[in-house]
């Protein structure tokens, strides 16, 4: 069955389309029972790609909880497909209520040009975090690219997380262009070195406005002093190493050995790795008295739901607190525009033109963004301690956490996995949500 905008899945409804191609169709979505949005990706089950991205979610849902990654909150099926509920990227454009724009690096290259140098740093460092928690926990996300770099609550984060995998010596993945010669000729398996070699050339396309294949070539307009610092960066990437720039010495000599002494820190890390595995195997581990597998905690979470209990006329008040969401919302949005719409003075013109960050930007769209940016910001500080948000807020949360853990569950290999944090979480959030519910009926929206 292929989807379209306004069709229904369980509790989610499609919105509009983002984007479509091999491995599915992503869609903006509204829960309907909370009203937050997601971005939903629809995979069909005949699709010879479904079971390999099922098998890989299922995997990342375990680790990106808590982790800064991007969140998966639940995976499902829906007649002939399977499709999974993630964050979605902020709205580029300045009315998201009207209409979506998914913010990534690739829309605001196409909007906006080459990124200023500055701010590519920062975008480096957020995805760099990223790749790096990624890795740390086992995992290779295989697909770095611009239109793979999202921006969730302004901050950059590697989406599109369908070809992430925790197998060892994972098989070819990934974008012509932004894969590294010696993983694309089949010389050796997919490595984590290969994701930064994929960041550093999406870097040098932000910076540039070339396309990867181009790589090394520089735009004779730029000023290599300004862009130094982001060209070593790529450069050092694309040449290999896995190691930041600032913890690097000789880079510029030293890049074979650099290499060698990555491969040979992979092996004995190998190594240490397949001698732990053993141990495990061969000895018994110790089961500590507060332990809690992944079925406790579902089974202690599931009757917390079920015992929890709103006040006396809280349900008659719902309808009530959704359309104070809603207007908030609309309230954020519209403060949002019209600071955006706002006329621009021929001062603003001239302060922007002494920032760097504008470099990327014409002067007044830089100003209007801005303006933007700050209106919301403060929209979002007045209404921190909202009850009604804190409540909705806390009640998506408490949905995805359930449908985690109910994933989890079934799958094998979890005995040795202390879940007594995600219980007492859960137990928190609970109680979180029933103090929220007292404080609201006290003082019900519109008194």
């Amino acid at each position: 069955m292929k989807y379209k905008a306004g069709d229904q899945i369980e509790s989610f409804r499609l919105i509009r389309e983002c984007g479509s191609g091999t491995y599915g169709t992503v869609f903006l979505a509204e829960s309907l029972v909370t009203g937050q949005r997601f971005a939903l990706k629809i995979i069909p089950e005949n699709n010879r790609f479904s079971q390999r991205e099922l098998r890989g979610i299922v995997q990342y849902m375990q680790i990106c909880p808590r982790s800064g990654l991007m969140q998966v909150y639940y995976a499902g099926q829906c007649g002939d497909s399977f499709y999974y509920a993630m964050d979605a990227a902020d709205s580029l454009e300045p009315d998201p209520a009207a209409d979506y724009l998914p913010d990534t690096l690739e829309n605001r290259m196409k909007r906006e040009g080459r990124i200023a140098p500055s701010k590519l740093l920062e975008i480096a460092k957020q995805t760099e975090d990223k790749l790096r928690i990624l890795h740390q926990k086992g995992f290779l996300h295989r697909d770095i690219k611009p239109g793979n770099i999202l921006f969730i609550n302004g901050e950059a984060v590697p989406g599109d997380i369908g070809l992430v995998t925790g197998a060892p010596g994972s098989t070819l993945a990934g974008t012509p262009g932004f894969l590294a010669p010696e993983a694309a000729a089949g010389v050796r398996p997919f490595a984590p070195q290969d994701d930064f070699y994929a960041l550093g050339k999406t870097l040098y396309c932000a910076l540039t406005g070339y396309p990867p294949d181009k790589y090394p070539a520089f735009p004779p307009e730029l000023s290599l002093t300004d862009c130094k610092d982001v060209i070593a960066l790529y450069n050092l990437w694309c040449a290999g190493e896995c190691g930041p720039l600032p913890e690097r010495k000789h880079r510029g000599k030293n890049v074979l050995a650099g290499i060698a002494f990555t491969a040979a820190a992979l092996l004995i890390a190998v190594g240490l790795f397949s001698f732990h595995r053993h141990i495990r195997k061969s000895a018994p581990v110790p089961v500590r008295k507060d332990f809690c597998s992944v079925r406790d905690a579902l089974q202690s979470a599931e009757k917390r739901i079920a015992a929890h209990v709103p006040p006396a006329g809280f349900v008659k008040l719902r309808p009530i607190l959704e359309k104070e969401r809603d207007r908030l919302r609309k309230l954020r949005n519209q403060r949002g525009r019209e600071a955006y719409l706002r006329p621009v003075s021929q001062e603003d013109l001239e302060r922007a033109a002494r920032d760097p960050e504008s470099a990327a930007h014409s002067a007044e769209r830089y100003v209007r963004m801005k303006r933007q940016d700050a209106e919301v910001a403060a929209f979002d500080r007045e209404h921190e301690n909202d009850p009604v948000i804190s409540y909705f807020q806390t009640a998506d949360w408490i949905a995805g956490e359930l449908n985690r853990l109910r994933a989890l569950a079934p799958i094998p290999g979890l005995e040795q996995t202390d879940f007594s944090a995600d219980r007492r979480k859960f137990r928190e959030a609970c109680e979180r949500l029933a103090r929220l519910e007292r404080q609201i009926m006290q003082k019900p929206p519109g008194d």
